[in-house]
């Protein structure tokens, strides 16, 4: 059997059994729901330092889909003066807001049905979260509450978008962390549809609680925004270490701002059941999963011509004390596995099976840049760290399971 190294941390304690969390009165209904039930640290970059280029931060997001509708259910009426209120804090253990942490807000709100539009405001003094056996009052920290005008809602319609904030960088101690969102629905509901309120009401909540895994090497899982590139990696920085000690393989994606799509990526890293060290090239995997809130594979419209914008780009490393002596980069086989890693399918050069065409019946999905291979040496290793590393860089329409 091999081992797995799993970028997404275990689940914790939830404060309510489901990941959605609906409250009625009247006719007025909403539900925010949360895109990931945990999400990885943040983590520094580091400046240029000599003849070391600099190297990039990991920066990832929760984010939630809010649905506010009018059902209509018992009467005709209209909704008026509709505004959505949030705001994140960061919870640990015992203590429901943790001073100085923060998951700051990031703007534009994405609209799914209807015309919504979401800001910083200055917090309220009377902000407060529901608990036994009464509300707690805290207030939000400036960078992270929000108010979404929403307007007017006729019986039967409604309104949904999706809000992202940052998570934040690891404590330095480290403690069970994660991130809530409690939020608050005002509104007035109306006799008419003149726009006025005979009585103004309101609906207080909190979204289920997204887990904060402890930043380690091998860990990402981060919901992606749309039109917003996103790089994730494994490894510090994306590099690969010696395998005694650090990460002896990582993966690196990017997520093109082409992407339109609200979307959530994940990486799970694996091994063959060999072991490294030996006269045999063991080989390594990556599973790259880049989905939307439903679910579904999110498809990336790229070609050869428009790759570096349009394609998700997918850097695979292996640190040298993983590659056998004697052996050569260009008899490396870097493969994709549709079903199983027990059935893979060779990647083809871009170069000859360019990305986006139908090459024997078959659409090309994903396609690795040959000419752009590396064996790093001492004169072309950014770091030290690098020599005698391998990569490869594939571009891919959708995400896989690639062995290398």
């Amino acid at each position: 059997m091999g081992y797995l190294k799993k970028l997404s941390v275990a689940a914790g304690a939830a404060l309510f059994s489901s990941a959605a969390f609906a409250q009625a009165t009247s006719d007025m209904r909403i539900t925010v729901i949360e895109q990931s039930p945990n999400v990885t640290y943040a983590a520094d970059g580091s400046p240029k330092a000599g003849k070391i280029p600099a190297q990039p931060a990991l920066v990832t997001y929760t984010s939630y889909l809010v649905t506010v509708s009018n059902s209509g259910i018992t009467s005709s009426n209209t909704v008026n003066n509709i505004t959505f209120r949030a705001a994140t804090r960061i919870a640990s253990q015992d203590v429901p807001v943790v001073a100085g942490r923060t998951a700051p807000y990031q703007s534009p709100a994405v609209p799914v049905l209807g015309t919504v539009s979401c800001s910083l405001a200055t917090p309220p003094s009377d902000w407060s979260y529901n608990s036994e056996p009464t509300p707690i009052s805290y207030t939000p920290s400036s960078d992270s509450y929000i108010e979404c005008p929403i307007g007017q809602l006729k019986a039967g319609t409604s309104k949904s978008f999706y809000v992202y904030f940052l998570a934040p960088k690891a404590p330095t101690t480290l403690v069970t962390e994660q991130i809530q969102f409690d939020w608050r629905l005002n509104y007035g509901e109306a006799t008419n549809d003149s726009g006025g309120a005979s009585r103004q009401d309101s609906q207080q909540a909190s979204a289920a609680p997204v887990l904060l895994g402890t930043f380690n090497p091998s860990s990402v899982k981060s919901s992606v925004p749309p039109t917003k590139k996103v790089e994730l990696f494994t490894g510090t920085f994306g590099i690969a270490t010696n395998y005694l000690t650090g990460d002896g393989w990582t993966t690196t994606i990017t997520v093109p701002s082409a992407n339109a799509t609200n979307a959530k990526a994940t990486i799970d890293e694996s091994k063959a059941s060999c072991s490294f060290g030996t006269t045999v090239l063991c080989a390594v995997y990556s599973d790259i999963s880049v989905k939307d809130g439903d679910g579904n594979t999110v498809v990336f419209p790229a070609t050869n011509a428009n790759a570096a914008t349009n394609a998700l780009i997918i850097k695979l490393r292996r640190d040298a004390s993983t590659i056998p002596s004697g052996s050569r980069l260009r008899d490396a086989a870097v493969y994709y596995a549709p079903d199983s890693i027990a059935n893979p399918l060779p990647i083809p050069d871009c170069a000859v099976a360019p990305l986006g065409t139908t090459v024997s019946g078959v659409e090309v999905k994903r396609c690795e840049v040959k000419s752009a291979r590396i064996e790093y040496k001492n004169a072309n290793a950014p770091t030290p760290d690098y020599v005698g590393d391998w990569e490869f860089t594939i571009w891919a329409t959708e995400n896989g399971k690639y062995g290398w």
